[in-house]
Order: C-alpha cells, then structure tokens, then sequence
C-alpha cells in the first residue's frame, strides 16, 4: 500500500483489497476492535470528509489517519547508543548486547535496551514513547523490535502473537547433533526452582525446529525456529534432547572462556504497511 506520512498524520491510498470495504473492516485489519469509535472520531477521513464505520471504501480513496502522537520518551536514557540493525517511519529494530534485559523494573530504572532506545529518540528529537515488541533473555544477543507507531501497535502484537513475525535463533550446543529435527514437547514451571521451566505433561504445548548448521568438534551450531513461544523454549526444548545451550549454566554447565551460546539473528515480516517481506539479520556470533 502507498503511504506518505504528513506531521502526526499518516496518507494511504486504499488498493484492491480495501475495495469495497467498510471502514470497520478496514481498521480490524490492522486489529482496531474495541477503539473503533476514538480512530475515527477526529483521526480518520476518507477524501478529507469524516466517515462512519460504515462508510464503504473504493479503490484509491485517501485514508487520512492520526497515527502518531507526540509523546514523552518514557525511560530515563542510558549513556551510548543501540545498534541499528534497521528503521523506519514505524518501525525500529536493534541488536540487544549480551547481558541487558530489555526494560526496567520501574520507568526510573537504567542499564537496559528501552533505556538505550530512549537516548536514541532523543538525540534524533523523536516524541515517541519506548515499545518493545517482544523480549529476550538477559544473555541472549540479538535482535529485538520496537513500534515507533501507536495506531500499528495492536497489528504488531496480533503479527507477533499469530507467529507472522519470524523470529530465528542461532543455537550453540553441547554434544554432536547430525541431524535436523522438530522437539514437540509441553514445557511448563519447574516446582523445585522457581527461576527454570521444565518439560511437564502438565504444561503448555511448545514447538522447536532446528536445523544443523555446522559440527565444531564437541558442539553444533543450530538454527532454530519456534512455533511457539513459551518462556525459556529452546534452551530447555535442546536441553531435554541432551544438547544444552554452551554456558547456560540454568539447564547445562559453565564453560570457561566461552559466550552464553544463544543468539536472536534472523527476523522475517511482512511490513504492516507496505505489505513488502522485510529481512532483517545480524551475523552469527559463534
């Protein structure tokens, strides 16, 4: 879709797929439900004129929408800066250093990545409050996305619900694996420690693709790919198999002299807006 973004205001002009649609349908497509009502209310016009939910869209109408805000960055900034891997009008993503969790326990917390973000906005002037999509663990490096755009954030979190953004690990092992395989087993709270899941017949259904990658001696490099997205799933998904991640010292053992072996480098998505595959990719650290 052909977009042009003027002051707080976002331009697109309506293609085949919004022919013929209401309004209504046009905002479920970017998961507006329950604040049907407030979008169009002074922050949505077709051709200029207010419209009701209604109101049928033909193709090359312009949709005039209200979807940014000026808003305070709502984290206390951090000295230095993120690694861009890629920007946009909407959309920002950055590559998460080993050992920082992504935000504070309170908004007056520092030394995390919504704390780095934060510098960045302003030093670029941005208004723009700090929106994590998605977590990784403190020691897993990689890539980690952040909305720039109030009126995406409900699309964004239902494609990141819905498995739409395609998220690829790289996987440091013990042990030889030769083969690739899936792990299809439910992993829930492991009731002696409270910090560690477990494989349970009692929890919640998770998938686990891998794929091999390279044999370094005693370990394997993997790709991995969730179909799920339960808390800790690959590293207790490739520990239950017998090949924890190197240095996890919560499911495996320490290793000198070697990096926590878990790494978020590939992201796959269509673009919310322009519909166009975005690849973004850091490269591997093992």
């Amino acid at each position: 879709m052909n977009y042009r973004i003027f002051d707080e205001w976002l331009l697109l002009q309506a293609g085949e797929e919004y022919d013929l649609k209401t309004v209504s349908e046009f905002l479920s497509s970017f998961a507006i439900e329950n604040a049907k009502k407030d979008w169009i209310n002074g922050k949505l016009f077709v051709n200029r004129h207010p419209v009701e939910e209604g109101t049928f869209l033909r193709k090359g109408d312009t949709i005039q929408i209200k979807a940014f805000e000026k808003e305070e960055v709502d984290f206390e900034s951090a000295e230095g800066l993120p690694e861009i891997v890629y920007e946009d009008e909407f959309l920002l993503a950055v590559n998460k250093p080993a050992g920082m969790i992504i935000y504070p326990s309170s908004k007056e917390g520092n030394g995390t990545l919504a704390n780095l973000v934060a510098h960045y906005y302003r030093e670029k002037g941005y208004k723009i409050a700090v929106r994590p999509l998605h977590r990784l663990d403190a020691d897993t490096t990689g890539l980690v996305l952040f909305s720039k755009c109030p009126f995406l954030q409900p699309k964004l979190d239902r494609m990141m619900r819905d498995k739409d953004i395609h998220r690829y690990y790289y996987a440091f092992v013990e042990g030889v694996i030769q083969k690739d395989g899936v792990i299809r087993e439910p992993i829930g709270k492991d009731r002696h420690d409270a910090r560690k899941m477990r494989v349970s017949k009692d929890g919640k259904y998770a998938e686990t693709h891998y794929r091999v990658v390279k044999n370094r001696k005693a370990f394997t490099l993997l790709e991995c790919r969730l179909e799920t997205g339960r808390t800790h799933q690959i590293r207790v998904h490739l520990a239950y198999i017998g090949h924890p991640i190197v240095n996890d010292t919560l499911y495996g053992e320490p290793f000198d002299n070697l990096e926590f072996g878990l790494q978020a480098y590939r992201i796959i998505m269509e673009h919310p807006i322009t519909g166009k595959t975005l690849r973004m990719q850091v490269a591997c650290r093992f």
